[in-house]
């Protein structure tokens, strides 16, 4: 990552300085005021408010992060490949659509429970139940149990995607869920390698390790024992929290808020891809968004360059289509066309569209994170006659206000933390083949669900590249969303914590200890 000096930089250190974030208690060379006496405790901030600590339910990344030690699933997509968590292993058919696990016979919930293949039914028979796995129930038929400590699952369809699905589900219990109800929310319990001890339902969540997790026979004790989450959402604040010692690692660092570490002493920065791309989303099912010129429009009015360096200080990647090349099956980047800034056709496809003086939208709905980046958005697409007013949403209402479509154009960020290809195709989809209108609404070609579908379908990844090649050059012109750069962030720790995967944005806890 190089080191930026242009003038902005200077200016926002400048503040944060004035602010008391460089002075005002920290030491003299601006490092932490100190390191834990208690070499076995950790405390993280995360920057968003909390809606829910069981994986079910919990919509955020950093709620997933905290969730990511308490549960476990059965298999993980790890280091290009899947490797058996709960599983000890597992077999699939040949057509993608039966997938037999033998599970292991030492796994207990931090309730006491025994994990069986009881567990795993509940779990994948319940999916349309849950808020936040409904939209994969459509890929799951039905479990069937062999013994208590085999399983097997159906799938309705061949497709990629089903061991995807199966990957990201955290296995939970039943009779923890069904007696706590909707106290499970805040009290979770999984068979993961800590355990949460309290929560006060506002700001701080505080985890302890699992005694009984069955990695440790393996792996040792963890140097961690305990953790502590603070919730603290403005980055300002959470700056000063660094500096005074009240927290000592901080993941997925908004760029510019992790610059003005890389000078300060007593920290240590780490970049990484956030695994996501930055996008404006349309509601295709509602004018004028129902008219791909509109939409060719917005993306000739963006000008890229500038917005990744007004909203990363340019550490993002000008990137407009909406994937990651870590993907598999994914296309090759410089073999597909590409939107060039050029407000002139913006305006012409604004005008054969019936727009000659502009459009006058509706309030466009943000979170304050996505502050900086939507201003500059609305002042790009101003200059070519598409004006609106910015309406700030608490996340919860605004996720409200997504998932019922209640919008015209959304400035968002959408994860490709899912390395499959067919994890971002299919939002494409028409709207009779998907469970979610968001993000395109009710877009629909015929021609795209089927290169989705054979990309789905086919086991080659050569073969896949070059379906999903001819995929994205139709969704070029169709442009149901246009995406604007690939995002990056930084891990901000104290310099005396170790991490043992700095490159991975979704900590595991065992993975970090003091120097001695």
């Amino acid at each position: 990552m190089k080191k930026l000096t242009s003038l902005l930089l200077t200016a926002m250190m400048l503040v944060l300085l004035a602010s008391g974030c460089g002075s005002s208690g920290a030491p003299a060379d601006g490092g932490p005021q100190s390191t834990p006496q208690d070499k076995d405790s950790v405390t993280i901030g995360i920057s968003v408010s909390l809606d829910s600590l069981e994986p079910m339910s919990a919509y955020s990344r950093e709620e997933q992060y905290v969730i990511y030690n308490v549960f476990d699933t059965l298999i993980e997509f790890y280091d290009g490949k899947y490797q058996p968590r709960l599983a000890e292993s597992f077999e699939m058919s040949d057509d993608m659509k039966e997938f037999t696990f033998k599970l292991r016979q030492d796994v207990t919930f931090h309730n006491g429970e025994k994990m069986t293949a009881k567990d795993v039914k509940y779990t994948f028979d319940n999916l349309a139940n849950f808020a936040f796995w409904a939209n994969d129930a459509r890929y799951i038929d039905h479990t069937e149990i062999i013994d208590d400590y085999t399983v097997k699952i159906y799938a309705k369809d061949t497709t990629a995607t089903n061991l995807v699905v199966i990957s990201q589900k955290e296995i939970i219990n039943e009779k923890a869920v069904t007696e706590l109800g909707e106290k499970h929310r805040f009290a979770p319990v999984g068979t993961g390698p800590y355990k949460l001890v309290n929560y006060d339902g506002f700001s701080t969540i505080q985890l302890e390790w699992n005694p009984e997790y069955y990695q440790w026979k393996e792996r040792g004790e963890p140097a961690i024992k305990k953790v502590t989450y603070k919730v603290i959402e403005d980055m300002q604040t959470m700056a000063m929290a660094l500096e005074a010692g009240e927290v000592d690692f901080v993941t997925k660092v908004p760029a510019t808020d992790a610059l003005p570490f890389e000078s300060k002493s007593g920290f240590t920065v780490d970049w990484l891809d956030q695994d996501g791309v930055t996008l404006v989303c349309y509601n295709c099912g509602t004018a004028p968004f129902n008219d791909k010129r509109v939409r060719q429009a917005v993306a000739y009015a963006i000008d890229r360059d500038a917005l990744n360096l007004i909203t990363t200080e340019g550490t993002g990647l000008v990137w407009d289509y909406f994937y990651s090349p870590k993907q598999a099956g994914a296309p090759n980047y410089d073999d597909l066309p590409h939107y060039t800034y050029d407000p002139e056709k913006a305006k012409q496809l604004l005008a054969d569209a019936g727009y000659p003086n502009g459009l006058q939208l509706d309030p466009v709905p943000i979170m304050q994170s996505d502050e900086r980046y939507a201003v500059a958005l609305q002042q790009q697409l101003e200059q070519v006659g598409i004006t609106f007013e910015l309406e700030t949403l608490e996340q919860n209402t605004l996720f409200d206000t997504i998932f019922a479509m209640d919008y015209e154009i959304l400035p968002f960020g959408l994860s490709t933390e899912i390395y499959d290809m067919s994890y971002v195709a299919k939002y494409f989809y028409n709207k009779d083949l998907k469970p979610m209108l968001f993000p395109c609404g009710d877009f629909a070609d015929d021609q795209i669900d089927e290169l989705i579908r054979q990309g789905e379908t086919t086991a080659d990844l050569g073969e896949r590249a070059k379906i999903y090649t001819e995929l994205y050059k139709l969704l070029y012109d169709e442009q149901p969303l246009s995406a604007v750069y690939s995002r990056q962030c930084a891990t901000v720790k104290n310099q005396n914590l170790n991490y043992a995967h700095p490159d991975i944005l979704k900590v595991k806890i065992w993975d970090l200890s003091w120097n001695a």
